[in-house]
């Protein structure tokens, strides 16, 4: 698992340096976007074992970004951890079924430990 990539895809900067830091504490290497067209190149040039998706993004939101993923051959099996500060996201997330498939929902605001917890399971448990 070590030195493996994860990237961020978070229209904020400061999401994204704290995620950078948990993940460099791991001992992972962190990627990052701040638009999901620009997530979507970076995963298939890069090809990360783990996506953190935010969902509410300009110009191309969260959704539609995983949507993307889900249909690019290379990068589609690649696990996805959904990332809102949406209030009552979770119940919205968990009984979709129209949404493209994640693996996981992190709330924000996020502890590292949350965070961390997160993507060591789903890495543990990738073949």
């Amino acid at each position: 698992m070590a030195n493996e990539k994860i990237l961020i895809i978070d229209d904020d900067p400061l999401v994204i340096r704290l995620a950078e830091l948990i993940i460099k504490n791991i001992n992972l290497q962190p990627l990052s976007a701040l638009k999901g067209e620009d997530g979507i190149e970076v995963a298939i040039k890069e090809r990360p074992a783990l996506i953190i998706l935010d969902l509410m993004m300009p110009e191309m939101n969260g959704w539609e970004t995983l949507s993307q993923i889900r249909k690019t051959e290379c990068i589609q099996d690649t696990p996805v951890i959904i990332l809102t500060a949406r209030v009552g996201a979770t119940g919205d997330l968990i009984g979709t079924q129209n949404k493209p498939h994640y693996e996981a929902f992190l709330p924000k605001p996020f502890s590292m430990q949350e965070m961390r917890d997160k993507i060591n399971e789903i890495l543990n448990r990738a073949p």
